[in-house]
């Protein structure tokens, strides 16, 4: 059996030396990968530890390892992917973290969850959460999770989900709050929903992807949280260019409905552009788009509402009726 080899690094994530991993000290600074899978339902992916490991039957991120001596971080990644769940995937870099025990470099992407294959010296069982719930779970109890899987998961917060504007009852702003805590305690914050409707009619709608809060569900052409410092207007702009390639400025005049919403105690402005060029969504965050009639998103909606986000269902009659 080989003996791995590992990079020694100093804070700066330069190579100072190599050791066996036999060799390693607490005292030594090494380079890590952390992958966050998602199945094809948008849930979250976790190994629990195996018996005999370090950190035995903590919850980890899906895949999890060492960086080799000379080798890169995205090889790593992948090479650790194969190890333990027998996959190939394709993947993309999230972020960097650093820590006392090194450097991390973590990726993010989506696996058919019947062709895992884990392995069992490594792996003693797979749960699949959603996103929501692997915030929560991450608060309420930590000590069911590796301290690196927790560094992780901040990171991961913050990189992909900016501070939010938190406000009072009557949508006064009063600072900043991180995603999952707004979530866990259903705080008020502001949103933004853009409506694209062609001069056919139809309304242009997305299917969220599997990245995002309430994955793979339809919902209205352009969405997010207005971050803090921006306004209503910017947000909305914004989030149409990066969700759709759209540029176009909004004001007060394309507003269609202001209100907080039922469901979640968002407070939440509404606005409507008519639009016949073309759509560039971002893969990152829209797994697809498609026009509707109004009729047939109601029919829809009445069939299968399980397919809608809450907030599509909820602003339906008041922002797509109205403006048919």
């Amino acid at each position: 059996m080989s003996v791995e080899i590992v990079d020694v690094i100093n804070e700066s994530d330069q190579v100072i030396g190599q050791k066996s991993r036999l060799e390693v000290t607490s005292a030594d600074k090494l380079r890590y990968v952390q992958i966050y899978l998602f199945d094809e339902t948008g849930k979250m992916i976790l190994q629990q530890r195996q018996e005999g490991r370090v950190r035995a039957n903590l919850l980890d991120a899906s895949v999890a390892g060492h960086v080799k001596s000379g080798e890169s971080y995205f090889d790593a990644a992948i090479r650790e992917m194969k190890e333990e769940l027998n996959i190939q995937s394709d993947i993309e870099y999230v972020d960097t973290f650093s820590g006392e025990w090194g450097t991390c470099q973590l990726f993010k992407g989506v696996v058919d969850s019947q062709k895992i294959v884990a392995n069992e010296e490594e792996i003693k069982s797979l749960l699949s959460w959603p996103l929501l719930k692997v915030f929560a779970m991450s608060r309420q109890s930590p000590w069911m999770f590796s301290n690196g899987f927790l560094n992780g998961l901040k990171a991961f917060n913050y990189k992909c989900f900016a501070p939010l504007t938190h406000v009072t009852s009557d949508d006064q702003v009063i600072g900043t709050v991180e995603y999952d805590k707004m979530n866990a305690e259903k705080l008020p914050v502001r949103v933004v929903h853009v409506y694209v409707k062609n001069s056919k009619g139809d309304f242009l709608y997305q299917q969220r992807s599997s990245f995002v809060e309430a994955p793979l569900k339809f919902d209205d052409a352009a969405t997010g949280h207005v971050d803090f410092g921006e306004s209503y207007e910017e947000a909305a702009s914004r989030e149409l260019k990066e969700e759709l390639g759209i540029d176009y400025q909004f004001t007060e005049e394309d507003v269609i409905h202001y209100g907080q919403l039922k469901h979640n105690n968002k407070f939440v402005k509404c606005y409507l552009l008519e639009y016949d060029g073309e759509v560039v969504f971002d893969k990152n965050e829209v797994s697809n788009m498609a026009w509707f009639k109004p009729e047939t998103v109601a029919s829809m909606m009445k069939s299968a509402p399980f397919m809608f986000t809450h907030s599509a269902l909820e602003l339906f009659n008041l922002c797509v009726e109205k403006n048919k």
